[in-house]
């Protein structure tokens, strides 16, 4: 998927053990919100929730919209 504008935000999840690329989204900017709703919606897929998370989370994500 490419990016539509040059400030479009990427937001890749990736299976850090076998390298799948689980969901790529762009967007102009991402709210929490939208980033959880993507985790949501590859745990859905996948029928689990992952174990652990590793983010290079800007000002975009924050630890307390990931513990509600």
């Amino acid at each position: 998927m490419g990016l539509r504008y040059p400030r479009d935000r990427p937001v890749n999840i990736v299976d850090e053990y076998t390298r799948e690329a689980l969901a790529t989204r762009a967007a102009h900017s991402f709210t929490a919100d939208a980033a959880i709703a993507v985790l949501d919606e590859v745990s859905a897929r996948r029928g689990r929730r992952p174990e652990h998370i590793r983010m290079d989370n800007g000002p975009d994500l924050t630890v307390h919209a990931l513990t509600d």
